[in-house]
Order: C-alpha cells, then structure tokens, then sequence
C-alpha cells in the first residue's frame, strides 16, 4: 500500500521563499508558524496564498477565517499541505486595502 510520507518543517528563509513559491505556484495550503506583532505571539496558520511579493504574501488565513497579509521575514517555519485551494473569482488585491 502507498503510504504518505510525513513532510517535515522548513525553518531556513531561502527555503521557506522556496516553498511559499511551490505553494503558491499549485495552489496548496501551507501551514506557517508565525510570529504576530499585533498580538506578539507566534502560532501555527494555515494559509492560501492568494498574492505574493517579494515581502510578504496575502492569504486567506483559516484561523481566523479572513483574509491577511503575513511578512515573509516573520515566518519561522512552513510545511506544505496536500489541500488545494481556488483563489474566489470575484477576488482583487485591492479589497484588503479597502476593507
């Protein structure tokens, strides 16, 4: 029987950039532990990329079910998950900056 092999964390810059970019790329979830200067705490997301800069990515964050933007420097670890995602047809980068 095919056995899934567990995928283990990235915790280097370059190949947490790598892997955002894959993520992205095919559309997969990722979860990231990230640290949060509004709240000051570091937590594990799961995240959809919909948008990446060289900075920072925007994503749909399922915990807290809304969209965000997440610096790339303050992402401590990343794993891809097996889940894809559609990014909404009615999404545009610009309703992050007017809501």
């Amino acid at each position: 029987m095919g056995q899934k092999t567990k995928q283990t964390y990235v915790r280097e810059l370059q190949e947490i950039k790598r892997l955002l970019k894959k993520a992205f790329r095919e559309k997969r979830s990722i979860k990231i532990k990230y640290y949060s200067l509004s709240s000051e705490e570091v937590r594990y997301r799961v995240v959809d990329i919909y948008q990446m800069h060289k900075d920072c990515i925007i994503a749909f964050c399922h915990l807290r079910d809304d969209e965000r933007t997440f610096v790339i420097d303050r992402i401590h670890q990343a794993r891809l998950l097996d889940e894809n995602y559609e990014i909404p047809k009615d999404w545009s980068p610009e309703s992050i900056i007017l809501n």
